[in-house]
């Protein structure tokens, strides 16, 4: 290696947190090893909670859980930030606690989706919205209070990070052909369009202000071609993210991850990684979780952070054959986590390109063969009066001489020993057979006065 180290930051949630965790890991560590660096992990002591357990408590009792959740991440995340590392990959955990981080770390979620007409740069704000609101305490049980803040200083600060990670995505400003808001913003009085319009002519650029539903219909009919930064409301960007996934044609949302972008001048340009889907709580232990999402984290972290090229296109290659093997967990029509990450990584790390599957096909068509040319080299050699055993490994033969030197034979047994005739006999037997491969057994050769 050439001493390279790339610090990454891990913050694990209940359900299926720890398995996903341990792949990552995994993954991180040998993709830096094939680029010549390594990968050190700091994990966040603490593991966080999802839905399921909080859902078992009282109001009161989920409200405090939330509060000390997101209390500690954004302290991990800091902790991480003043350390120097600038990413972190974190699983799934409850809702409530990420919104309450995401507020006040100040958020962000950017999701590049390419398309036939061009591509379109989903940016979700997280800054503020009625995701990013608290529910009133002590709480009613008959009424929920929740109160939002929307911001003329996030507004801006959102749009500054849209247009910048659009210009340095696409080179220029001048190749974004469109930027688009989506938000409620007639709920809004008329204060929000007024920031709007206040950005436009500060920054001299044009934006296109939208009700959500009105940015829908455009998008169902495929009005945005070429490049659009489409900056959304939160709660809108969680309902469409999927059907935008499904409508580009980019697979399943539970194998896809996304980035989150911390715009909080503490730590601006800190980046969390994350995959799209949840906790999966009723699957945790059962080694059943789709890896994927996890593992395409792992190559991005890796590619953006060492600027190493083309790791997220290996990985994709490996993913595509992989799939055309048929290997994947049983949401996907496959059998277990643990052979998608090997069998993905094993496509990686092979030069040959070979997976795990093609590797252990050839190993049981090796043994088959090792057994059926067993056999008819026994017969061989029983028809020419020669020894019936043929060893395939130093072990058994050593095993074998060990048992004649325990009973003290002065001459080895004839079940011992195996001439140069079963040499001959094997490549017979292979030829007769039209196997097409020659499987390596072992033959000792000794002379007649041996035996």
């Amino acid at each position: 290696m050439n001493g390279k180290i790339l610090r990454v930051g891990l913050a694990i949630g209940g359900g299926t947190g720890p398995e996903l965790a341990e792949i990552f890991e995994r993954t991180l560590r040998e993709l830096a090893a094939r680029e010549k660096m390594r990968a050190e992990i700091i994990r966040s002591p603490r593991e966080y909670r999802t839905y399921r357990p909080m859902a078992a408590l009282t109001s009161a009792e989920a409200a405090r859980a939330t509060e000390e959740d997101a209390a500690d991440y954004i302290r991990f995340v800091r902790e991480l930030a003043a350390d120097g590392i600038r990413v972190a990959f974190r699983t799934a955990f409850n809702a409530q606690s990420l919104y309450l981080v995401r507020d006040e770390l100040l958020g962000v979620k950017v999701e590049p989706m390419q398309h036939s007409d061009g591509e379109l740069l989903l940016i979700r704000d997280e800054t503020q919205g009625f995701y990013s609101g608290r529910n009133d305490q002590p709480a009613d049980p008959l009424r929920i209070r929740r109160e939002t803040l929307f911001s003329r200083e996030n507004t801006w600060r959102v749009l500054d990070f849209s247009i910048e990670n659009a210009a340095a995505r696409w080179g220029g400003r001048e190749h974004i052909d469109r930027i688009i808001v989506a938000c409620k913003f007639h709920l809004l009085e008329n204060r929000f369009a007024q920031w709007v319009r206040d950005y436009e002519r500060e920054r001299s650029v044009r934006i296109h202000l939208y009700q959500p539903d009105t940015t829908n219909r455009q998008l169902m009919r495929g009005a945005f071609d070429g490049r659009t930064v489409l900056v959304g409301s939160n709660e809108w960007g969680d309902i469409m993210h999927a059907e935008l996934i499904a409508r580009f044609g980019l697979g399943h949302q539970e194998e896809r991850c996304a980035r989150n972008f911390f715009l909080h001048p503490d730590i601006a340009g800190f980046v969390e990684y994350q995959t799209v889907h949840g906790s999966a709580d009723d699957i945790a232990g059962r080694g059943i979780v789709n890896p994927v999402a996890t593992l395409r984290a792992a190559a991005r972290v890796i590619e953006e952070f060492t600027g190493s090229p083309r790791i997220v296109d290996a990985m994709e290659e490996a993913l595509g054959a992989v799939a055309r093997e048929n290997i994947a967990t049983p949401d996907a029509g496959g059998s277990s986590t643990n052979e998608v990450v090997d069998a993905v990584l094993t496509a990686i790390m092979n030069p040959n390109g070979r997976t795990l599957r093609t590797t252990r096909a050839d190993r049981f068509r090796k043994n088959f063969r090792a057994r059926h040319a067993r056999q008819l080299v026994a017969r061989c050699l029983a028809r020419n009066g020669q020894t019936r055993r043929i060893y395939t490994n130093d072990r058994e033969w050593n095993r074998g001489a060990a048992h004649a030197a325990r009973t003290k034979q002065k001459k080895r047994p004839r079940w011992l020993v195996a001439t140069r005739l079963a040499g001959r006999a094997i490549l017979r037997c292979f030829a007769a057979s039209r196997r097409g491969c020659f499987c390596k057994i072992r033959v000792r050769s000794f002379s007649q006065s041996a035996v």
